[in-house]
């Protein structure tokens, strides 16, 4: 049996995504690549995949396809947190510029808001992202929305209440 991850999808009769299965193929070619690449510590083979993918993004965008699965899965394999998240938040407009599902790029928002500390945004985004799971039926990340937003608690010194509808502030 093989090490390393290959590509494999369902076959043409039974291809229901919104994703062009070009881009799909494409991309998951790439997103592999990166993949196998690092499960071999070969950082220049990791790069130049990153590379490509990057390339193709921007070609298919010059054509004028654009979909956010693109700069989500750029975002995915991106090293810099600040331009992840930049990348997210791309992929989060043409989702909702689409009407396209939303929940897996406010999953890993949340993931990043929650990991530097920023828990406000965090909650923001995971609450968003389990509503839109539940809407498309994704249980499991669903599942992984509510998990994450058990690390992000609710800040109570400013929470609104039920009966006045007004902030509440420390108390001095």
């Amino acid at each position: 049996m093989s090490r390393h991850a290959t590509l494999e999808g369902p076959d043409e009769k039974h291809w229901r995504s919104s994703i062009p299965r070009d881009i799909y193929q494409r991309v998951l070619q790439y997103a592999l690549d990166m993949v196998n690449a690092s499960g071999r510590n070969d950082t220049i083979a990791g790069k130049a995949a990153y590379r490509r993918l990057r390339r193709y993004w921007r070609a298919q965008e010059a054509k004028g396809r654009f979909h956010p699965f693109i700069p989500e899965t750029v975002a995915d394999f991106t090293d810099r947190v600040a331009s992840r998240v930049k990348l997210y938040h791309h992929a989060l407009r043409l989702a909702r510029r689409m009407h396209e599902q939303e929940h897996t790029i406010l999953l890993a928002l949340g993931e990043q808001y929650l990991q530097s500390g920023n828990v406000r945004a965090a909650r923001r985004c995971l609450i968003a992202a389990e509503a839109d799971a539940i809407r498309h039926r994704d249980r499991e990340d669903a599942r992984s929305a509510r998990k994450l937003l058990k690390q992000a608690p609710p800040n109570k010194e400013f929470e609104r209440t039920r009966s006045t509808q007004t902030a509440v502030g420390p108390r001095r």
